[in-house]
């Protein structure tokens, strides 16, 4: 007597779990209203402004035991030199 495959099971089970996922991301649909204001002036608005109390604490994801006071020494002044230099052209 010879085993036959479970192959129509496992398709009926995939095409039914397909269909319910199908389901499920047609019907987790997301509204959005945006209310638009026409006379709005953007002129004044600048696109970043530095934080009143200066340059805030840049948190490191350590890996392979780094040390992060010395990545913060090494990477600061590069990272602070090149805003200085880029934003203000942006703004």
């Amino acid at each position: 007597m010879s085993k036959q495959p479970a192959r129509p099971c496992l398709v009926r089970v995939a095409g039914t779990l397909a269909l319910v996922c199908t389901a499920v991301v047609l019907s987790a649909k997301v509204r959005i209203d945006v209310l638009h204001d026409p006379e709005f002036d953007f002129r004044p608005l600048k696109t970043f402004a530095w934080h009143p109390d200066g340059a805030g604490e840049v948190k490191v994801l350590v890996k392979y035991g780094g040390d992060p006071v010395k990545l913060r020494e090494r990477f600061e002044p590069v990272i602070n030199r090149w805003l200085s230099r880029s934003c203000p052209r942006r703004a």
